[in-house]
């Protein structure tokens, strides 16, 4: 049983414009049509950890939907040997645990190596990266799909709950030498069952202007892409006009 670590939660007011190194690129867009290959970017498909894992259909925001349920103890891994910068990165997950952990720590995502601690938590209702600083107690409701996003940039650590701001401190969660990403697996247990309807990754760190942007649905429309990245264009401008 881990030992809670927190930091105080940043702010949640107006949002900031950022200026990241480039416009973020997607990596990959999985939408779990009956398939776990990417819809978009240029990253491989998942891979499933599972033997009973598969696709079934559930209501995500209103909308029937596909999506991949897998059982407790299992989940989903992601070959980022292709990401260009282990360093600067995004995820964005929507789904949902099913709570045979609730009250306690449920894995969203681990960056290093497997059997780390260091990773995305569920900490009862608090949304944690453990050992860097966890959000507000109360944002996390099991039975219900909710869009997480973590951003990594540089030692810049930020996450998200429906694109609410919950922690933003310093801390590297860098991709370790293994290029691989685990998302709801934890080698100690700290796991639940559940479904996942849309995983996104991003080659760079979006601002918060642009996660507070991204939308909720599981299959998008084309024009989403073209949304988010007009956003980037817009931070741009604003951040060099500033600079005159």
């Amino acid at each position: 049983m881990k030992t809670r670590f927190s930091l105080p939660s940043a702010a949640v007011g107006a949002l900031s414009i950022e200026l990241t190194a480039r416009a973020a690129v997607v990596f990959s867009d999985f939408q779990f049509q009956g398939n776990l290959a990417s819809t978009g970017g240029y990253g491989p498909s998942l891979t499933d950890l599972g033997v009973s894992n598969g696709f079934t259909t559930a209501t995500v925001n209103g909308a029937s939907q596909t999506v991949f349920s897998f059982a407790q103890g299992t989940g989903l891994s992601l070959n980022v040997s292709l990401l260009p910068d282990k360093n600067s990165f995004m995820m964005v997950a929507l789904f949902q645990f099913t709570g045979e952990n609730d009250g306690s720590y449920e894995r969203i995502l681990q960056t290093k190596n497997f059997t780390a601690d260091e990773g995305l938590y569920w900490n009862a209702t608090a949304l944690e990266f453990y050992g860097a600083g966890s959000g507000s107690a109360g944002v996390h409701q099991s039975g219900r799909f909710e869009q997480v996003v973590l951003v990594n940039n540089y030692g810049n650590l930020s996450g998200y709950a429906d694109g609410v701001l919950q922690f933003s401190t310093s801390y590297d969660a860098s991709v370790s030498s293994d290029n691989l990403m685990h998302f709801f697996l934890d080698d100690s247990g700290e796991n639940s069952s559940g479904q996942v309807a849309r995983l996104r990754i991003f080659d760079n760190a979006l601002t918060s202007l642009e996660v507070a942007a991204l939308g909720t649905v599981a299959v998008p429309e084309p024009a989403e892409y073209a949304a988010v990245a007009g956003l980037a264009v817009l931070a741009l401008g604003i951040w060099r006009r500033s600079r005159r």
